[in-house]
C-alpha cells in the first residue's frame, strides 16, 4: 500500500513539474510573440514613414512644377497684355500729336 501512494504521489509530482514546464513554455512563447510583434509593427512603421516620404517628395516636386509653369503662364500673359497695351497707348499717343499738330484723324 505504501509503494501504491507513493507512486501516485510521484505521479502528481511529475504532473505538477510538467504543468509548470509548460505555464514556462507558454510564457516563453508569448513573450516571443510579443517580441515578434514589436518588430513587426517597428518594421510596418518604418516601411509606412519611408513611403509617406517618399509620397511627399514626389508631391513636392509635383506643387513646384505646377508653381512653375503657373508663373511662366503668367509671365506670358503679362507680355502679351504688357505689348498690347504698348500698342494701344502708341495709337494714343500718335492719335494725340496729330491733335496737336492739327492733322486731320479721319
Amino acid at each position: 500500500m505504501k509503494e501504491v501512494i507513493e507512486k501516485i504521489l510521484e505521479e502528481e509530482k511529475d504532473a505538477r513539474d510538467r504543468v509548470a514546464n509548460a505555464r514556462e513554455e507558454a510564457k516563453k512563447m508569448r513573450l516571443d510573440a510579443e517580441m515578434e510583434s514589436e518588430r513587426l509593427k517597428k518594421q510596418a512603421r518604418e516601411k509606412a514613414e519611408v513611403k509617406a516620404k517618399g509620397m511627399l517628395k514626389t508631391a513636392e516636386k509635383e506643387a513646384l512644377a505646377e508653381k512653375e509653369m503657373t508663373l511662366e503662364e503668367a509671365a506670358e500673359r503679362g507680355k502679351s497684355l504688357s505689348e498690347g497695351q504698348e500698342k494701344e497707348v502708341q495709337k494714343a499717343a500718335d492719335a494725340v500729336f496729330r491733335m496737336i499738330i492739327g492733322e486731320d484723324l479721319s
